[in-house]
């Protein structure tokens, strides 16, 4: 089984900061040891399941904290499918004041709600564009729909997306 993208992109940050585990270090050989047998045909990027592009890494960062919105709308009291809750939440961060008031800064402000803050990088991840109703409900069902039943690793969940600068 192959894991998903997003958790291979954190087993890098870990390398990089010298706080690699066992898996971790597995992982890397696995990855390395696919590209070699390739014979370099494939990327290293596709044999670490890493993304390719700025633009990948930039959806694949809103679908996981999209995905740590839904986690944290899903533990509030509120009726409807959850994908409506998502985007209400949304929508209520984006033109209700917060968004106006946040949307240059380079992160949001030390001591932020967890759900603002999740609000804040889907929305600066995505270049300040909402998310249809439509879109929120086909990521939660398809694309990320399982990284939201984790248990919770650190604050902010099994999901850990790392926010980039780019725009």
């Amino acid at each position: 089984m192959t894991e998903p993208a997003h958790v291979a992109e954190d087993r890098v940050a870990r390398l990089v900061a010298g706080r690699a585990d066992a898996d971790d270090m597995q992982w890397l050989l696995r990855g390395l040891g696919a590209w070699d047998r390739s014979g370099g045909e494939l990327s290293l990027e596709r044999c670490l399941r890493l993304t390719a592009t700025p633009f990948q890494r930039r959806v694949r960062q809103r679908n996981a904290w999209l995905s740590e919105l839904a986690r944290l709308v899903a533990t509030e009291p509120g009726e409807g499918p959850l994908a409506h809750r998502v985007h209400r939440a949304l929508d209520r961060f984006q033109t209700r004041g917060l968004w106006a008031s946040w949307k240059d800064d380079p992160e949001p402000p030390a001591g932020a709600a967890q759900l603002h803050a999740a609000a804040f990088w889907v929305l600066k991840l995505n270049a300040g564009k909402a998310l249809s109703f439509w879109h929120i409900r086909d990521l939660l069902q398809g694309e990320i729909r399982p990284e939201i039943s984790h248990g919770a690793e650190g604050t902010m969940g099994a999901v850990t997306p790392t926010p980039t600068s780019e725009n």
